[in-house]
């Protein structure tokens, strides 16, 4: 059983086939062919590729059910908003991925042909802890621990004013002239007002330190007026 978009394969009678194939996270790295050298340069780009997931899957469907009626709703279940979209695997429970669904072929029709088909997925390369994806109150001098073999990249959402030094471990976040308060992404990488409707890029001083949880125990101080500090971890591992 898997869940995408916040339903179930169950909810349209699908049953997850055998055989499915398993794909790992890996580096972007350019290769370059430079002349007098022996082999090719190799250039990391810095980030993981998106991962694909294959799923093969079965109709099984109620006597009360036409295959007309399913396949379409199975399409539209899967052709929703275009995006990236939660997608949970009964197989591993803790964690949820960030996918998208595409198809190289017509899904309808090899469902009508057949009454299978693989339905195919695009995945972010790091999974996420799903106890790790609820906000959190932070308290002054708090350990956190990241579990996983990812370096998290958290939300937060400051509460304070004037100018404000936040670490996390080796990890440093300086802010100058908050006005109430501020949120920072470092998924994203973006710095809004507290209503997430405005920039307020000139109130963070080094816009290439964005404020990471490194593996392990980190601990969390500040310094300067806060009163309130919360925090979506996302720990994360890499699929």
């Amino acid at each position: 059983m898997f869940k995408y978009r916040g339903k179930s394969s169950k909810d349209f009678h699908l049953k997850i086939g055998e055989g499915r194939a398993l794909y790992s996270a890996e580096q972007d790295i350019t290769f370059e062919e430079v002349a007098g050298i022996d082999g090719e340069l190799a250039i990391d780009n810095q980030r993981l590729k998106s991962v694909p997931l294959p799923i093969p899957c079965e109709l099984v469907l109620p006597p009360d059910k036409s295959i007309d009626t399913a396949t379409q709703e199975i399409v539209g279940w899967l052709r929703g908003e275009v995006g990236w979209h939660d997608l949970e695997l009964g197989t591993d429970p803790k964690y949820v991925r960030r996918a998208m669904h595409y198809e190289q072929y017509d899904v309808e029709k090899v469902f009508k042909q057949y009454g299978r088909s693989v339905l195919n997925f695009k995945c972010k390369p790091v999974k996420y802890l799903k106890s790790a994806l609820q906000p959190i109150v932070i308290t002054k001098g708090q350990q956190l621990n990241n579990t996983e073999n990812t370096v998290a990249k958290p939300l937060m959402v400051v509460t304070g004013s004037g100018n404000i030094t936040i670490n996390i471990g080796k990890s440093k976040l300086s802010l100058v002239g908050v006005d109430k308060g501020i949120i920072v992404d470092s998924q994203s990488k973006s710095v809004t007002s507290l209503d997430g409707q405005r920039p307020l890029w000139s109130q963070m001083i080094d816009l290439g330190g964005w404020p990471e949880i490194n593996k392990g125990v980190q601990k969390i101080d500040w310094t300067g007026n806060v009163t309130g500090i919360s925090m979506i971890q996302r720990l994360g591992a890499k699929v």
